[in-house]
């Protein structure tokens, strides 16, 4: 299968100019450029007659033009319904211009795998923000838009009825469809049928005498016809078996009817051409059966390939289900025997070599096999084992691409149902590798009908396959979000389980993971209590630094960090991360380790070390999962939230615009994730002052917002108040002023006018409004009012204190902006917290005692606030640095010239951090030079 032949295309470019400098029409040059294919194979060698047919569907679909068509190509099995479609594009494709998507359409499950991999070829986005796979309608409807303007021929091949492919077919009237299927209840008139009847008495007769090495007569010829009744399928096993054969004409013709007779005997087929050719089928798989060791080894290969129950299957699985125990040179045998014998084609794709077996002779093989059924279900079962314990050695079994070319087989054999527990006792040993790969395809349903199933057909007679598969179980459940139904699995384990010293560390393990789903719904003191007692316990019986020690250390680290403790946290994560050995650098544990460690150093302000940890991580998860997977951009995204709390906005910016592009690829332009990250791009321009660049961005966001959220929403309305934030900023008062009344219009509708967010939007409001002291005074009512009612614990109330308070400033009420600010630190500096908002309106309020000349009130509040801002916030040496400039400026207007001197000596580094051509060092060393002649001065005249 192929979209574009790379080859082709480098071909293509390099001689392009050379035609254009020939005088090539642009037209004949375009004509050279390869097909948009997929899945396309050409038919078979023996292909022969079927012209009638060919031109049927040829005459529907060119004098129908108009509209497009879907035609329906029905018949029994073995017929040649596929290889008539094949030959048809090669003959007429032109139509097309060679552009064909063939989909196999036995299932829901095969079509659903087609149109995935298809707009994956297509480059086509098919996962969410977390990975998983989006919704089928939207991967298909993507697929069709795509080709929109390609309209090539759709060709679902196989449709085992209309209700399994409807949902899959092509819009009505825009693209053609050829569809193949043994059935013919597709409803009319949306659908033209073709029956597609036997081959002619002619075409029999042409197919045997050109094909055919024996020496067949007239009355041979008949006689074959007479059985096989012009079955394609059927007279091609005829041809193989007498080119493969010692025996006469007429023995072999005495021999098929003689199987024929017993053929009728089973369940398989009951047409009369059907019987002759499972018959002749299997005089071939007899005779292969008979001869040397390549051909015994061609039908055990044989066997495996049919319980995977597809028509299709590369060369690389094939070797897989050999478990590698033959040389390629004897697997190669094998397969040209069975391909000689007709049985099995092999055809060329740009993917590689894939090997088809039609579905009648895949039925006949498992009906011969059906006694040896366990048996051939186990060796399969094993060599995919065999393959997911090498593939482990080179890549995690997490990574999104683990297992991807076989993972559909191998899930065929694991839920094939049979009444057997030797064939689920297989799987115990792999229940979380079947977990773990199920996860990732998305497939734990699945998963958990499979560990369903093992937990009833087998004993589980042994303790720790009982902890084992139960413990699965449990996890998979939780994967499912059905925590309560995990933690039911996992107590029944405890309570069932006698410990002693062969079972004591599974029992650790999952009392270990019952703590985990506790964290998992919130339960954080009980979590922390079990994890404890599981810690404990594990360091006195096997060390600190046992995996299983370390996990539990690891999960405690979660525990203390979600209960706030972040100190403890980080002590036991950095323990972790110190025996990482343990584990390795690019284990799951380690990954997640160092990223809750580095979140908890993000909540106590050590951002250096949450950047290193973090950019550790990311890298690591690139190598590991790749650039656009889930993960990665999680970590990416953290990682420019700590360059953002660092103040470093040029670093956040470049990182949040990588996970944006990304985000924009995989899930588009107006989805929320894309949506989040562009806003706090917008955020960084206007923390640098780029108001331009920022309104730009905001405006974006708020518009998308509007379309795929609505005007009410709360993140609309309030990416649309840092818009207008941006245009106050830059003195566009009318159009700020606009935004924020909109806002609280609606607030007051949704929320009600006493909501904190409410007020706070109209307290931006009154702050641009004209000088009215009346608006002052109605809105500090009603801010009062509301404070009383919501807004003690609120931080945003404090900013709408703030902007009254600037109201009465402006309006030349200066006293009254110092009353409402000393009226919301009243009741708020007796809280423990003090955070930004808070030392905002301090500062504020010491700037108003300033210009009131009450400088020892200016001076104790500026002290408060730079002691705090050092403390709390010494990532920000800009507000710290503005700060001493206004507490050096409050002892020089006291005449306090040697503590104004001392303060800015002291803090000097702080003007050395944002660098000495910047406008506050330049303003601050100004004052200490002021302060200093005051000194000299005031010395110069002493006495």
């Amino acid at each position: 299968m192929y979209m574009e032949n790379k080859s082709y295309q480098e071909a293509y470019q390099f001689i392009v100019p050379s035609l254009i400098a020939l005088g090539v029409p642009q037209q004949e040059i375009d004509d050279l450029l390869s097909p948009l294919r997929y899945g396309f194979t050409k038919a078979v060698a023996s292909f022969t007659g079927r012209e009638d047919i060919l031109k049927q569907i040829d005459q529907l679909i060119k004098h129908n033009n108009a509209k497009a068509y879907r035609v329906v190509l029905h018949a029994a099995a073995g017929t040649g319904k596929s290889e008539i479609v094949r030959r048809y594009v090669v003959v007429y494709g032109k139509h097309f211009n060679e552009n064909v998507i063939w989909l196999k359409s036995e299932s829901e499950d095969s079509l659903n795998k087609a149109f995935i991999e298809l707009a994956e070829q297509l480059n086509l986005e098919i996962r969410d923000e977390h990975q998983n796979i989006n919704s089928m309608p939207t991967i298909i409807a993507s697929v069709y838009g795509y080709l929109d303007d390609i309209e090539p021929l759709f060709v679902f091949d196989d449709a085992w009825e209309f209700n399994v492919i409807k949902n899959f077919l092509p819009p009505y009237n825009k693209y053609t469809a050829l569809i193949t299927s043994q059935k013919k209840d597709f409803p009319t008139p949306d659908f033209e049928k073709i029956a597609v009847k036997r081959l002619t008495v002619v075409e029999s007769k042409t197919l045997l005498t050109e094909q055919c090495r024996a020496n067949l007569t007239n009355q041979h010829i008949k006689d074959i016809d007479d059985l096989i009744q012009g079955h394609p399928l059927g007279l091609q096993q005829v041809i193989s078996a007498l080119n493969n054969t010692t025996m006469t004409s007429e023995e072999f013709i005495e021999l098929l009817k003689s199987e024929t007779a017993n053929v009728l005997k089973k369940p398989i087929s009951k047409t009369h051409h059907g019987v002759s050719t499972i018959a002749a089928i299997e005089i071939n798989l007899k005779r292969l059966s008979e001869q040397d060791e390549d051909s015994k080894l061609a039908i055990e290969i044989l066997n495996r390939m049919c319980y995977l129950r597809s028509e299709e299957i590369s060369m690389n699985v094939v070797r897989i289900l050999d478990a590698r125990e033959s040389s390629k040179i004897d697997l190669d045998s094998a397969l040209h025997q069975l391909e000689s014998a007709s049985i099995i084609n092999k055809r060329n794709t740009d993917n590689g070599i894939i090997v088809t077996i039609h579905s009648l002779i895949q039925a006949t093989v498992l009906t011969l096999s059906k006694t040896n059924e366990i048996a051939y279900l186990i060796k399969c079962l094993k060599a995919f084992f065999k393959e997911i314990d090498s593939e482990k050695k080179v890549r995690s079994i997490h990574h999104v691409d683990f297992a991807k070319e076989y993972f559909n087989h191998f899930f065929e054999i694991l839920t094939t149902e049979v009444d057997d527990e030797s064939f689920y006792k297989e799987m115990i040993d792999y229940v979380t590798e079947i977990k773990d790969i199920a996860k990732v395809k998305q497939r734990s349903e699945a998963a958990l009908t499979i560990i369903d199933r093992i937990i009833t057909k087998c004993e589980l007679s042994n303790e720790l396959d009982f902890i084992a598969v139960k413990n699965s179980q449990a996890i998979i459940l939780k994967d499912l979000e059905r925590c309560t139904d995990a933690i039911k699995i996992l107590e029944e384990i405890l309570s069932s389980s006698k410990v002693d010293t062969i079972n004591m560390r599974f029992v650790l393990a999952v009392k270990s993971n019952l703590a985990s789903f506790y964290q998992e719904i919130g339960n954080h003191k009980k979590s922390l209590e079990m994890h404890e007692e599981v810690y404990k316990e594990q360091s006195e019986l096997y060390g600190e630094y046992d995996e299983l020690t370390l996990i539990t250390m690891h999960n405690l680290m979660s525990d203390y960090s979600n209960m706030s403790d972040h100190e403890k946290a980080i002590s036991l994560g950095e323990k972790v991360i110190s025996n990482n050995q343990v584990f390795g650098e690019n284990n799951e544990i380690t990954r997640k380790t160092k990223t809750n460690l580095a979140n908890d150093y993000l909540k106590i302000k050590e951002y250096s070390k949450a950047i290193d940890l973090s950019t550790d991580v990311m890298n690591k998860r690139i190598h590991t999962l790749g650039e656009n997977h889930e993960e990665t951009l999680e970590i990416k995204y953290f990682l420019a939230h700590c360059y953002r709390m660092q103040n470093d906005y040029i670093k956040a910016i470049e990182f949040y615009t990588d996970v944006m592009n990304r985000t924009m690829h995989t899930l588009g332009e107006n989805h929320e994730g894309t949506l989040n990250t562009k806003f706090f791009i917008a955020d960084c321009y206007r923390m640098q002052n780029d108001y331009i660049k920022a309104i730009e961005l905001f405006t974006d966001v708020m518009n998308r917002r509007i379309y795929t959220l609505g005007e009410n929403h709360e993140k609309t309305l309030n990416t649309k108040c840092f818009l207008a934030d941006c245009y106050r900023m830059r003195n566009d008062y009318i159009k700020a002023i606009e935004l924020y009344t909109d806002v609280m219009n609606r607030r007051i509708d949704i929320l009600g006018k006493d909501h904190q967010l409410t007020l706070l939007v109209y307290s931006r409001i009154i702050s641009l409004q004209s000088r009215d002291i009346k608006n002052a005074e109605e809105f500090e009512e009603i801010l009062i009012s509301g404070y009383e009612k919501v807004g003690h614990e609120d931080k945003d109330m404090i900013i709408a204190f703030l902007n009254l308070a600037s109201t009465y400033r402006n309006i030349d009420k200066i006293h009254e902006a110092i009353r409402i600010q000393e009226i919301i630190l009243s009741k708020q500096l007796d809280k423990d917290e003090i955070h930004k908002n808070l030392l905002a309106i301090m500062n504020s309020l010491a700037n108003d005692y300033c210009k009131t000349n009450e400088l020892n009130k200016a001076i104790a509040l500026h002290q408060k606030v730079l002691e705090n801002r050092i403390k709390l916030y010494p990532e920000d040496p800009e507000q710290i640095v503005k700060t001493i400039i206004n507490l050096a400026s409050d002892y020089g207007n006291n005449k306090d010239y040697l503590s104004a001197v001392s303060l800015l000596e002291e803090q000097m580094k702080w003007c050395d951090l944002i660098g000495g051509e910047h406008n506050l060092s330049k303003q601050a060393k100004y004052i200490l030079s002021r302060c200093r002649n005051s000194i000299r001065d005031r010395d110069s005249i002493r006495p």
